[in-house]
């Protein structure tokens, strides 16, 4: 089974996700998208 450690801030929860990947024996992969941190211009269109 597939498994999805989620957060927005991984620097507050780095010692919970160690004890996961501990637990889970996932290794020392991590992938860090960082979606939420990119910033966008908008443009209003009205």
């Amino acid at each position: 089974m597939k498994q999805l450690f989620l957060c927005s801030y991984f620097a507050g929860v780095k010692s919970l996700f160690k004890q996961y990947a501990s637990k889970k024996q996932l290794g020392k992969h991590v992938l860090f998208i960082p979606t939420a941190g990119n910033v966008e211009r908008v443009q209003r269109l009205y």
